[in-house]
């Protein structure tokens, strides 16, 4: 993971609000509700139990 992407993760997971990460990051808050949603979809993707075949 870019290391960007893995402070705005770490920044979140600790509570800071979307505005709040996205003043920290010099971006809009519509990119950090995106990258939440990546974030988010990595995460279940890492996760999901594997499908039987």
């Amino acid at each position: 993971m870019p290391s960007k992407k893995r402070r705005v993760a770490l920044t979140l997971a600790a509570g800071e609000s979307t505005g709040d990460a996205a003043r920290r990051f010099g971006v809009s808050p519509a990119r950090i509700s995106g990258l939440r949603r990546e974030l988010a979809e990595g995460w279940r993707a890492f996760t999901a139990e594997p499908v039987a075949a």
